[in-house]
């Protein structure tokens, strides 16, 4: 998970009056990472901004998620602060009329495609789940047939039959499965104890 919260150039600016400049920056919002604001910027920013608030990396990817998925709004980390902010409860909006600026289109692919796959996991739409069976084909055969008959799609498969955790004549057997409906994901755990796999891993639901 992306917890990294960099310190902002501008707020330790406009806070201090006098521009500050630090020794590094780390964010996936490239289009604002700036070590220092220029002395243009900052003059402007101390006669008509009144508050400025940062946001972390994880609440970033989180409105670019809801913008993409609730907006149809592809934006980059930089564009979608605004709504970061607003989403995570940074400045006080009740009962007023608000405008979000949503600028700049130029997103990562992979970032993208990273950032989807992430907030999937946490709003619990997929799971990975790591499991040991008998390293015979019968039991890999029980598992899908379970996914089948609960409407789990299997997006991704795949097997190891080493590793600390993976005993002889065992394989460990970790999938990544998308929800489609609203199934009991107990069953799974009452299931495979009844089989007689054991569970090691879980990312993404609760069961």
């Amino acid at each position: 998970m992306w917890k990294r919260k960099m310190p902002a150039a501008m707020k330790s600016s406009l806070r201090t009056g006098k521009l500050v400049k630090l020794n590094s920056v780390a964010t996936i919002a490239d289009g604002i990472a700036i070590k220092s604001p220029s002395e243009f910027t900052f003059k402007i920013a101390r006669k008509y901004v009144d508050q400025v608030v940062t946001v972390s990396d994880e609440e970033i990817s989180s409105a670019m998620f809801t913008l993409l998925e609730r907006g149809k709004i592809v934006s980059e980390p930089a564009g979608a602060a605004s709504v970061a902010a607003l989403i995570a409860g940074k400045v006080k909006v009740k009962g007023k009329k608000v405008v979000a600026l949503i600028s700049g289109g130029n997103a990562d692919m992979p970032l993208l495609s990273q950032i989807i796959e992430k907030n999937l996991l946490e709003t619990g739409r997929e799971f990975i789940l790591s499991f040991i069976v008998n390293n015979v084909p019968s039991e890999m055969k029980k598992a899908i047939e379970l996914f089948s008959e609960m409407r789990l799609n299997v997006e991704e498969l795949h097997t190891e039959l080493f590793g600390e955790d993976i005993g002889i004549g065992k394989q460990k057997i970790t999938v990544k499965l998308k929800i489609y409906g609203n199934e009991d994901l107990s069953k799974i755990r009452k299931t495979f104890t009844e089989l007689g796999f054991r569970i090691v891993n879980v990312r993404g639901a609760k069961f």
